[in-house]
């Protein structure tokens, strides 16, 4: 397929689509920087595609736009995280989302990603394609990007036989999966890389050190906390959580202590991930993050309600009264979540939940009766029992409500009490 039938179907798409846009097409030299960027040739139709659009914006589909040549990346490089959690080999999932690793993403979405697989081509020599979405159960699969636009965009492609497909496979055949790794250079050919001065090549070359997993190259990725770029500081403090030395360790606690907040939050996630405990200094450090944005309030109330740091809990407690009283914020509150949280540190977050029950504001005491809901202790139960005679009717309700649920005390735990 060429770039003026491309055009022509961008054109057609356009005319359904007026929100749609197209841009100038990518020049030889654009392309070419791609592949030597991605270590392989693309394939022809979706060379021709970014020649007829360099990047085109689909606001309304199942993808916000398709990525230029400067965004186009691996998906593990691209969006690590999201390749683990449903195609990782820890996350039992394989079978059904396939080894996404080797994917190529092509599109940016929060919620959905078109990947090109490499391991499956036609005769052609065009790429598998695969939606990958929050909505699809594992991924839909097309012989090829053609067949994917038809069938989605719903306008025909001139001078082409691809006909839209309604019924894309859902599960893939073992030879469908794709590469287990892309990275095929040498380890020294990444350890130049990781010096370069375009940030996707250090971030790429960061990601392939990680998977090659040499000690020797922990020094190497943990330089990168401290570069000038945070995305790059970000793709480093990810990836240290696949070595388990104390180079990393240190490297990521001191990105905690010196680092902006992001990055802050990605090393403390990390040092999680690699079962290590965080320091009272490590808490201080990201509590802030609680009562900021809502994304970063999300992150750091999962991160607080995993520690077993008595530190945590009174920043949790006051981003309950914060985020009650807050307003002007993008998104959900994240109060709820901040409750949850501040209730899985079990007994030891008694006194500040009885704080939050003296506090003015009704929607405060609220909060910290739904986090005694979690807790089942005579302590716990005597506070419902506060909360029940509370001034405010919804209050006295939840309180209520939960005492009604429990059972009454046998004798055991009478015998317990006395």
């Amino acid at each position: 397929m060429n770039t003026a039938d491309w055009a022509e179907f961008l054109a057609g798409a356009i005319e359904l689509q007026p929100e749609w846009s197209k841009q100038p097409g990518a020049t030889e030299s654009d392309l070419t920087a791609l592949e030597e960027h991605l270590g392989t040739s693309l394939p022809p139709s979706y060379r021709e595609f970014l020649k007829a659009s360099n990047g085109f914006d689909t606001p309304n589909y199942h993808v916000q736009s398709f990525l230029g040549t400067e965004e186009i990346e691996w998906f593990s490089v691209a969006n690590y995280k999201w390749a683990d959690m449903y195609g990782g080999p820890d996350s039992g999932m394989e079978e059904l989302a396939g080894d996404l690793f080797g994917m190529l993403q092509i599109s940016f979405s929060h919620e959905a990603v078109i990947l090109l697989n490499p391991a499956a081509i036609n005769e052609d020599g065009d790429w598998q394609a695969v939606l990958f979405a929050s909505w699809v159960p594992g991924v839909e699969r097309f012989e090829s990007l053609q067949e994917f636009l038809v069938t989605t965009f719903e306008v025909p492609i001139p001078n082409s036989s691809v006909t839209s497909n309604p019924c894309p496979k859902y599960l893939p055949a073992n030879l469908d999966l794709a590469p287990n790794f892309w990275a095929t250079n040498t380890r020294k050919h990444y350890l130049e890389q990781i010096k370069s001065s375009n940030t996707r090549d250090r971030k790429q070359a960061i990601n392939a050190l990680a998977f090659h997993h040499r000690e020797d190259d922990i020094e190497a990725i943990a330089s990168c906390l401290s570069d000038e770029d945070e995305s790059v500081q970000i793709t480093a403090a990810i990836f240290l959580s696949k070595f388990s030395s104390k180079l990393a360790f240190d490297s990521l606690a001191l990105a905690i202590q010196e680092g902006p907040i992001d990055l802050k939050l990605e090393a403390a996630e990390s040092l999680l991930a690699m079962k290590q405990k965080l320091s009272a200094q490590s808490v201080t450090a990201i509590a802030p993050a609680l009562q900021d944005t809502t994304d970063r309030a999300y992150t750091c109330s999962r991160i607080l309600g995993k520690v077993e740091n008595v530190e945590a809990i009174e920043p949790l407690a006051n981003a309950v009264r914060f985020w009650v009283t807050h307003s002007g914020y993008e998104g959900l509150n994240p109060v709820l979540t901040i409750q949850v949280d501040l209730s899985l540190h079990g007994e030891q977050a008694l006194n500040a939940i009885k704080g939050l029950l003296s506090d003015e504001h009704h929607l405060v005491r609220k909060h910290a009766v739904e986090a005694l809901y979690r807790l089942s202790s005579v302590e716990a139960t005597k506070l419902l029992k506060i909360a029940s005679r509370d001034p405010h009717e919804l209050v006295r309700e939840r309180a209520n409500k939960i005492l009604k649920e429990r059972k009454p005390p046998g004798f055991f735990d009478w015998l317990k009490k006395s």
